[in-house]
């Protein structure tokens, strides 16, 4: 058969993506592979750890929009299809090794590239395509993402838990609530927690999101290139089996999510389970509030991740004073948030890096009730509740 060219620069994007699946801990050697498949004019490959399955396709031609253009390419590229393992290893190092401007040839024995213009090749024997695992079947409609729902998922996985034993605190939330007025459609939500802090994102409306699921935060959609594109998301239900029944696989399948960015496709497996009320953590009432002066919030982060801390779990006082700026104690220092300004007088302690995530999130406004009660960032159409650090001193108030 004839090799595969693929060139360099885009076999270099291609490992960006393949990296954030954890193939090396992979036992089964067919998954630390990646298949190529060329078929109806395009080169795909494809990587797995059973929970995700990731797949770039790189065309060398655009992609044929009218009938007839498509009858011209099936007929050009017939007899072209073909698939085969690569080992990941060796594409890492021809993208490593040869030239920037060259192309990386695949065959189902050997990868060929060059260095300075002088070919280099090795063989290697991999095992057998249908030893590969499947992407999972996914039938479902894709909703279009747009920037500010896409921001919303990555803030929302900025605050989702890292505990192992808390597996629905692991994503983000895409849920619907009711909308305040019953003439409207019902809101969709995005919500993220650890159980110590929230963030939470509302008035959206996804029409093809018709079932409340949880993205897990996977690090392939925390960082680029998946990040940075723009994503259309699509979900898909799971079915489960009645307690008691024998296990039946074709009764039996996983929610799945489908994730497309540009010449990148995603299908893996949702976080099955119910999540908490997150409702029941948000304050009804705040009297409380500081206003912080228009673009400062991130300047504030800064300070406030300069102050010295002290202890495995340290923490930084807020001081509320009436109609005074806003200060910030740590055990040796503090910082004063400039053009900020008070409503009453409060010192309530909390984790600064929680209150540098929000700041940084641009939240600028800070609602509060006590010393022991949560917190509340609020900013159009978007909370963050932070909980306080827990005193073994009763809270004593700044006087105004």
């Amino acid at each position: 058969m004839t090799p595969l060219l693929l060139p360099v620069s885009v076999l270099k994007t291609i490992l960006t993506g393949f990296n954030k699946i954890p193939w090396k801990q992979s036992k089964v050697a067919a998954m630390r592979h990646a298949l190529v498949r060329r078929a109806q004019g395009a080169i795909t490959l494809s990587v797995t750890d059973l929970d995700c399955h990731l797949t770039y396709t790189h065309r060398s031609e655009p992609e044929p929009i009218t009938l007839l253009a498509r009858k011209l390419a099936a007929m050009r590229n017939a007899g072209e299809t073909c698939s085969f393992l690569v080992p990941i290893p060796g594409l890492i190092e021809a993208a490593r090794s040869a030239d920037h401007d060259s192309a990386v040839e695949l065959a189902p024995d050997k990868i060929r590239f060059f260095v300075q213009e002088s070919p280099i090749g090795g063989s290697f024997e991999a095992p057998r395509t249908k030893e590969f695992p499947d992407a999972p079947s996914i039938t479902c409609i894709q909703q279009v993402m747009d920037a500010r729902a896409q921001q919303a998922i990555a803030n929302a996985f900025a605050c989702a838990s890292e505990d192992p034993t808390r597996l629905v605190l692991q994503g983000a939330f895409i849920g619907r609530e009711p909308a305040d007025d019953p003439a409207h459609t019902a809101n969709h939500v995005i919500v993220g927690t650890n159980g110590r802090m929230l963030v939470r994102t509302n008035s959206m409306h996804f029409p093809a999101l018709n079932h409340s699921f949880i993205l897990p935060a996977i690090p392939l959609l925390r960082s680029r290139p998946l990040s940075v594109l723009p994503w259309n998301l699509g979900f898909q239900p799971g079915i489960e089996q009645k307690p008691g029944e024998p296990y039946q696989p074709k009764l039996h399948r996983p929610p799945l999510f489908l994730l497309t960015a540009g010449p990148w496709t995603l299908v893996g497996v949702a976080i099955a389970g119910n999540y908490p009320n997150y409702k029941q953590v948000i304050p009804l009432q705040h009297p409380l509030r500081v206003t912080l002066a228009s673009g400062t919030e991130k300047s504030f982060a800064d300070a406030i991740d300069r102050l010295p801390r002290v202890g495995h779990q340290p923490s930084v006082t807020l001081e509320l004073a009436q109609g005074k700026e806003l200060t910030v104690h740590s055990a040796r220092n503090s910082v004063t948030a400039k053009g900020s300004r008070c409503s009453g007088g409060l010192r309530i302690a909390f984790d600064p890096d929680f209150i540098a995530l929000a700041l940084r999130m641009g939240f600028s406004e800070l609602h509060l009730n006590d010393a022991l009660d949560p917190a509340v960032f609020t900013a159009p159409g978007r909370q963050f509740v932070l909980m306080p650090m827990r005193s073994q001193t009763k809270p004593v108030e700044a006087k105004p």
